[in-house]
């Protein structure tokens, strides 16, 4: 992680102070930056501070080098280094403005157009502008601070500069795009250093820019009732069909009772979930199934459960963890790394550790001794994810380490969660598992009656049904119905006929904007389709299962993709069909593997939802099918069905 060979020049204006060139020593490379004086009797100052100290004038550096994209400052095409998967190609230039005693409040015209002239940033650079302490005050005079951020933290400003700094706050360290500023304390000239070295491997990823501080704070899910009993609440509203749904919340709730020490409350709720579900263990993956065998040896209360995990299996398993959490293998990188992500913590950065993640941090912090660090990055960690209502405990139960870190007592501390209220809550869930057949069977008879009302309404209602979810900057989420001749021009253009079941929804609106239903995407005109490439669409590798489940051996015995028609012009929630020589293909192929006539259903076009972020695509049998789904999330909203 050595910076020794970033350019980096110092613009001295004035007598240096106690901590001038702290950052540039924490860097290591006071001996190898250039300084720039504005007055020649400045170089021997200089030289008391840096023997082999580079010094230039920066009026004639400014007048004979102004394209420094081709001079020292010009980005340094350095060895790239590999993170995460990723070349990361490090940061080019710097230049320094330091504190300075001596700094004169006056207007100084030719320390002004040097600053700006320094400033110039080459198209083909990527290089940052740092002022600490009064050298705010400089960058300030120059103008280069006019619709800026900037830092201010214990700066007493002349009545000349309040206006000319109008924008800067109160914090430590703030970086607006390309120019950073910072008050001058050891402390933070310290973290400025480690947050630069950051920079200097990973310039798009840190450190926030001021635009950062904007962001919209997170709204809190609120959550009613005890955690069991919402975990219960989830069982009870499902049908039978979508049990694989709540295995794995169930089982991750078990493990969030395991962290927090609550062992015999966590083998109850798993007992009763395999009691219910032998084979549930396929459905809530490996992650968890280690997770809960590192709870049990840990705590020494293994329950007897259908298989066999081996310590050499759980050594592999959080040997990869560690991998996953990008942890630098030299001891020196690890420090170096942990005194960055104290600055970022520090920045609000806490959900933004790339490429280390807040697990990696407090494996880190733990490995190093920083027991402290590890407690207050656990303990952000966890009540950041209660304060939203996510599942902090499958990230705390990722690798041995942080199972063995839990369990110390930290978790149950920061949650609150007792034993008496631990056994309460399995004890709820359990009863929710031995009901759920019967509510099942409930949910299944009203969901039937539901998708019975809305086969029936004719298409005008089941249309007219989605406006209620139309987003607020949309007057109506429908458009004006396509003609019959805009149909029968595309039908030609794309050599096909149009299902009929399509073309009705055309008549009605000819496509739709954006929805407020989660995943639901937005619909192109009929004058807009288009036959798209899988590998266009980056989806070559998808196989047509027609929405039958089949584990990998046959699924490599499917079809591809070949073309399809886009019926939504791309984007992160996409719907496309799939033509019926295709699906027919994949019938043959799904009868050869033992599908029923059932499962395959008949020849005919395909509507398939894809999600960018979800693991599986969605097939329909019809068109209307997936608008009828949506229509029932618009009455969930608060529409009504009217003939």
């Amino acid at each position: 992680m050595s910076v020794s060979t970033m350019d980096v020049a110092v613009l001295v204006t004035g007598e240096f102070n106690e901590t001038s060139l702290l950052f540039l020593d924490t860097l290591n490379v006071r001996e190898t930056a250039k300084y720039l004086i504005l007055d020649g009797s400045q170089a021997e100052y200089v030289r008391r501070y840096v023997q082999r100290a580079d010094i230039l004038d920066a009026q004639t550096y400014v007048e004979q080098d102004g394209k420094r994209d081709q001079s020292v400052f010009r980005a340094s095409r350095l060895d790239t280094s590999t993170l995460n998967g990723m070349d990361y190609r490090q940061s080019g230039g710097l230049i320094l403005i330091p504190g300075h005693k001596g700094i004169i409040l006056k207007d100084d015209p030719v320390r002004n157009r040097v600053v700006r002239s320094l400033y110039r940033e080459p198209e083909s650079a990527w290089f940052n502008m740092i002022a600490t302490g009064t050298g705010r005050l400089v960058i300030a005079a120059s103008g280069l601070l006019q619709n800026r951020i900037a830092s201010s933290a214990s700066l007493n400003l002349d009545e000349n500069y309040i206006g000319l700094a109008a924008g800067w706050r109160s914090e430590e360290i703030i970086r607006d795009i390309s120019i950073w500023t910072a008050k001058d304390s050891t402390t933070t000239l310290r973290s400025l250093a480690f947050s630069y070295k950051a920079v200097f491997r990973m310039p798009d990823q840190f450190p926030p820019h001021a635009f950062d501080h904007y962001r919209s704070p997170s709204i809190p899910t609120i959550s009613i009732g005890t955690p069991g009993e919402n975990v219960a609440r989830i069982i009870a509203e499902q049908s039978s069909s979508e049990a694989k749904s709540f295995i794995s919340s169930v089982a991750l709730f078990a493990v969030r009772l395991g962290l927090e020490g609550h062992v015999s409350a966590c083998s109850t709720v798993i007992l009763s979930l395999l009691a219910l579900f032998p084979n549930a263990r396929e459905h809530w993956g490996p992650r968890i199934a280690m997770s809960l065998e590192a709870i049990w040896r840990k705590m020494g209360e293994r329950p007897s459960v259908p298989w066999e995990i081996t310590p050499e299996e759980l050594g592999i398993w959080d040997e990869d963890a560690r991998e996953g959490y990008h942890i630098p293998p030299e001891e020196e990188d690890r420090l170096e790394a942990l005194e960055e992500l104290k600055v970022r913590v520090s920045l609000g950065q806490e959900k933004w550790l790339y490429p280390y993640t807040t697990e990696g941090a407090i494996v880190m912090a733990l490995q190093a001794g920083w027991i402290d660090e590890a407690r207050e990055w656990m303990t952000m960690f966890v009540k950041t994810a209660l304060i939203q209502d996510n599942g902090w405990y499958y990230g705390v139960g990722g690798c041995q380490t942080l199972v063995d870190f839990a369990l110390t007592g930290i978790v149950v501390e920061i949650t609150g969660h007792t034993a008496s209220q631990a056994e309460q809550d399995a004890a709820t869930i359990r009863q929710a598992l031995l009901n759920f057949p019967k509510s099942s069977a409930i949910v299944d008879e009203q969901k039937r009656l539901t998708a019975e009302r809305f086969a029936k309404a004719s298409w005008p209602v089941l249309v007219r049904i989605l406006d209620i979810c139309k987003l607020d900057i949309d007057e109506t989420a429908l458009r004006p119905p396509a003609s019959p001749s805009a149909i029968l021009e595309a039908e030609e253009r794309l050599g096909v006929e149009l299902p009929s079941d399509y073309k009705e929804f055309l008549l009605i609106s000819n496509g739709m904007e954006d929805l407020s239903v989660e995943s639901a995407p937005r619909f192109q005109r009929v004058e807009e389709l288009c036959w798209q490439s899988p590998e266009k669409l980056g989806l070559d590798w998808v196989r047509v299962t027609l929405g039958c489940e089949v584990d990998l051996a046959e699924e490599e015995q499917l079809p591809s993709m070949k073309r399809v028609l886009d019926l939504t012009g791309g984007g992160e929630a996409a719907m496309w069909y799939v033509e019926p020589d295709t699906v027919e293909e994949a019938i043959e192929a799904l009868k050869r593997l033992g599908r029923s006539d059932e499962a395959v259903g008949r020849r005919d076009w395909r509507p398939v939802h894809f999600l960018h972020w979800a693991p599986e695509t969605k097939y329909y049998r019809r068109f209307r099918d997936y608008i009828e789904e949506v229509a029932q999330e618009a009455e969930k909203a608060g529409a009504k069905l009217v003939a």
